[in-house]
């Protein structure tokens, strides 16, 4: 129970600290996330406890390639952000461009945090629409093995996920 309360003070802390304070707040940030996953503490959450915890930004990473802007401060580069914000990596080919990526936590927290979830149809349309956008800038698109990798696995979950009435929605509209 005291770990449990002392891990939504440091999260409610880091929330408001990354404003002011992004050394301070990454810091504290990664003490929670070693907590996390060295303990079974989210197990212990009740469901509005764990509800609130994944509506406050804490966890840190890098920003999406749509966010970031050339910078030399590494707190322009990342930031913290909430767990319904972000997506475990296996989901980067798909919505990398467009929403934070992690690899950061052992399964077990990834699952309770709902990063393995699906993204969300919106922003899979909207990665690929930054994938369309970047063929201008290619060459020879066909022999670009990274784009193609990331088209091939956007089109498949597409494909697998077409029957979600949201998806198919954005598909026909």
């Amino acid at each position: 129970m005291k770990l449990q309360l002392f891990s939504q003070l440091l999260t409610s802390l880091i929330d408001h600290l990354h404003v002011h304070s992004h050394n301070e707040a990454l810091k504290r940030a990664q003490v929670l996330l070693k907590m996390l996953d060295t303990n079974d503490l989210l197990s212990k959450f009740s469901h509005d406890q764990l509800h609130r915890l994944k509506m406050l930004k804490w966890v840190p990473c890098a920003k999406s390639s749509v966010d970031k802007k050339p910078s030399i401060d590494e707190s322009q580069r990342s930031g913290f952000f909430c767990p319904d914000e972000i997506r475990d990596s296996k989901y980067e080919d798909i919505v990398g461009h467009v929403m934070p990526v992690v690899k950061i936590f052992s399964d077990r927290v990834t699952s309770k945090l709902g990063l393995k979830r699906c993204p969300p149809p919106e922003k899979v349309m909207e990665n690929l629409s930054v994938l369309a956008s970047q063929i201008q800038t290619m060459d020879d698109p066909d022999t670009n093995v990274d784009f193609k990798r990331k088209l091939r696995s956007t089109y498949e979950h597409m494909q697998e996920h077409i029957s979600s009435k949201t998806f198919n929605s954005l598909v026909v509209d």
